[in-house]
């Protein structure tokens, strides 16, 4: 087993580790039972790609001969489908409940969620590898981009907490993390790896910058 091959399969629970243990310092009589829950359900919810993976498959969806047919695949395809199955765990399971009251909030349950599908979607690419996609530039990037992504949708979540109209803060964090999803699977595919490192940069950029705005938002309600 090469470096690439493990760096693919423990960057996400490694991540989760590292996230529960800093929350359990931060928090030491806090109760976790819902981080665990929304982590085992991320796992679990690549269950649902087997089969969407199969239909594509046989309608040809995956014959990726021109710009638009790759266009299609990574944006809708791939990156609506994953971001959809991530907000689906996060908003039935997490966002009701009396544990989820922050911006703060949001940002961690979608950031365990996306570890959660990421670390068993990372074991599916190693069996199923996609055609055009080189395992090494998975495994050394998909870590800033599932964490980018993450920020993104979990910031929406918790500014969505607070408002009398949700759906609409819910929708444009869903919107905001299959596009960047998108971008990100699009470089993947072309194997452009000066594209995807700017694209990375830039999305752990707006993350950083949603991160300070949820510790300032804590701050203030504090």
């Amino acid at each position: 087993m090469n470096m690439c091959t493990i760096l693919q399969f423990a960057i996400s629970p490694v991540l989760f580790i590292i996230l529960y243990m800093f929350l359990k310092f931060k928090y030491r009589d806090g109760d976790f039972s819902l981080l665990f829950k929304v982590f085992i359900i991320g796992l679990l919810s690549l269950l649902l790609i087997f089969p969407a993976d199969w239909i594509i498959h046989k309608a040809g969806l995956d014959s990726l001969h021109s710009f638009h047919r790759t266009l299609f695949y990574a944006f809708i395809l791939t990156a609506g489908l994953f971001e959809l199955l991530k907000f689906l765990v996060i908003r039935i399971y997490a966002y009701k409940d009396k544990r989820f009251v922050n911006i703060s909030d949001g940002i961690v349950y979608s950031l365990v969620a996306s570890l959660g599908f990421t670390t068993t979607y990372s074991v599916y690419m190693y069996f199923f590898p996609p055609e055009f996609i080189k395992q090494c530039t998975y495994a050394w990037s998909i870590a800033p981009a599932a964490l980018s992504m993450a920020v993104v949708m979990g910031f929406f979540f918790g500014i969505a907490q607070k408002r009398r109209y949700s759906i609409i803060d819910l929708l444009t964090g869903l919107f905001a993390a299959i596009v960047l999803h998108g971008v990100y699977r699009f470089c993947l595919l072309y194997n452009d790896k000066t594209m995807l490192l700017m694209a990375l940069i830039a999305m752990a950029f707006i993350a950083l910058v949603l991160v300070v705005k949820a510790i300032r938002s804590g701050s203030q309600s504090a």
